[in-house]
C-alpha cells in the first residue's frame, strides 16, 4: 500500500507524540457559558445526532447528541463524569460535555456504542476496519477504560504485527507507514508483543517516510517518538547486515544437496543470483513481504526440484532465526516471544 494512499484513508486526530493526543480524562470538562464571541458556532454531527439523546459530547467544534446510558455502560470514566453536577446554562436542552478528543476518533467509537439508524446484521463489522478506525478504538478505549473495545481492537491488530513467526499475515492492511501508528499505540497501551514487528516495519521505511510520519485527512500528523525514531534509524544497518548474512547462508552453493541431478546448473544459477545487483533489495531485507518475494525469487532460479526445496527450507530456517532475535535486536523485553506460550496482560504490563 503506497504511503500516499494510506494517508488518504486514515482519519484520526492530532499526532502522538509530536502533536500529542490528550490521554488524560481529567482534561475533559463540563461546558460552561464562558465562550469566545469570535469562536465558530459548533456544528451538529450529521450522523450521530439523536433528537431524543440526553447528552451532547463536544469535540473539535462538532457536537454529538447521544445517549448517556450507552456511554456510562461501557466506560467507567464516562459513568463517573456524568455524576458531576451540570452547569445551569449551556444553551442546550441537555448537558454538554466538552472532550479534548478528535471528532474523527470520537465518531469511530460512537458508531460502535450507539444504536444504528439502519439495521445491520454485522454489528461491529459494519464499519470498514481502516487503520484510522482501529487506532481510534484503541486510543479512546484505553483513555476511557472501555476494556472490551480495547481488547477486541488489539486482538484484531495482532495478526498483522504478531509475536509468533508462524502467525505472520502477509497482507498490505495496516502496513507501510501505518507501522508508525502501531508503535505509538503499542507504547500507549503497553502492548509489548506488537513492538518488535512494528519497529521492524518502521526500520524498513525510508528516511523520508520516517520523517514525514502519518498525515491524516483532518490535517493532523503523527510520528515516532525521538527514542523510537533513533532506534529505527540505528537498527537499519544491523537489519541489513543480518539479512545479508542470512542470504549468504541461504544461497551458499557449496552446501547444495550432494545428490543434486544437475549440480553445475544449480550451482551456477545460485551464484549468479547472489551476485546480481538487481537482487540487493531482497537479499538485504528491504523487501516488506519477504515470503512472497522470496518464493518468486527461488522459483525463478531455475533449480532442480531438490535444490529448490532445499533453498526454500533454508530461507524459512534463517527467517525464523531472525524473527526469534527481533526483541534482542531492538533491545526490548517481550515475555513469551516466539515460544508458543501465551503472554498474559500482566506480563505485558510488567515488561
Amino acid at each position: 500500500m503506497a504511503a500516499a494512499a494510506e494517508q488518504v484513508e486514515l482519519s484520526t486526530s492530532s499526532s502522538s507524540p509530536a502533536a500529542s493526543r490528550s490521554s488524560d480524562h481529567d482534561a475533559n470538562e463540563i461546558n460552561d457559558d464562558d465562550s469566545d464571541p469570535n469562536e465558530a458556532e459548533p456544528e451538529q454531527d450529521g450522523e450521530l445526532w439523536y433528537p431524543d439523546g440526553n447528552i451532547i459530547l463536544s469535540a473539535g467544534n462538532v457536537h454529538f447528541r447521544v445517549y448517556m446510558g450507552s456511554l456510562a455502560r461501557h466506560s467507567p470514566i464516562f459513568h463517573d463524569m456524568f455524576k458531576i453536577p451540570q452547569p445551569p446554562n449551556t444553551g442546550e436542552d441537555c448537558p454538554v460535555v466538552e472532550l479534548w478528543d478528535s471528532p474523527h476518533d470520537l465518531r469511530h467509537v460512537l458508531r460502535l456504542l450507539m444504536p444504528a439508524k439502519t439495521p445491520s446484521p454485522f454489528g461491529i463489522c459494519a464499519e470498514d476496519r481502516t487503520f484510522a478506525a482501529l487506532a481510534a478504538w484503541i486510543r479512546l478505549g484505553h483513555k476511557y477504560e472501555m476494556h472490551t473495545l480495547l481488547a477486541d481492537a488489539l486482538d484484531y491488530l495482532r495478526p498483522y504485527y504478531p509475536d509468533k513467526f508462524d502467525a505472520r499475515v502477509q497482507a498490505a492492511a495496516y502496513a507501510g507507514v501505518c507501522a508508525i501508528g502501531v508503535v505509538n499505540l503499542a507504547r500507549l497501551t503497553s502492548s509489548h508483543t506488537l513492538l518488535p514487528a512494528a519497529l521492524l516495519a518502521c526500520a524498513r521505511l525510508s528516511a523520508e517516510e520516517l520523517a514525514d510520519g502519518l498525515y491524516y485527512e483532518d490535517g493532523s500528523w503523527e510520528c515516532l517518538s525521538g527514542n523510537d525514531m533513533w532506534l529505527c534509524c540505528v537498527k537499519k544497518e544491523a537489519i541489513v547486515a543480518d539479512c545479508m548474512a542470512a542470504s549468504l547462508v541461504i544461497l551458499d552453493s557449496a552446501t547444495l544437496p550432494s545428490h543434486c541431478k544437475s549440480p553445475q546448473k544449480c550451482t551456477t544459477n545460485v551464484q549468479r543470483a547472489l551476485h546480481d545487483p538487481s537482487n540487493i533489495g531482497l537479499l538485504t531485507g528491504r523487501v516488506g513481504a519477504e515470503n512472497k518475494a522470496w518464493w518468486s525469487f527461488v522459483n525463478g532460479l531455475a533449480l532442480c526440484a531438490l535444490c529448490r526445496r532445499f533453498v526454500w527450507d533454508r530461507y524459512i530456517e534463517e527467517r525464523r532465526s531472525f524473527w526469534h532475535r527481533l526483541p534482542i535486536l531492538f533491545g526490548i523485553s517481550v515475555p513469551g516471544w516466539d515460544t508458543g506460550e501465551e503472554t498474559t496482560a500482566e506480563e505485558e504490563d510488567d515488561a
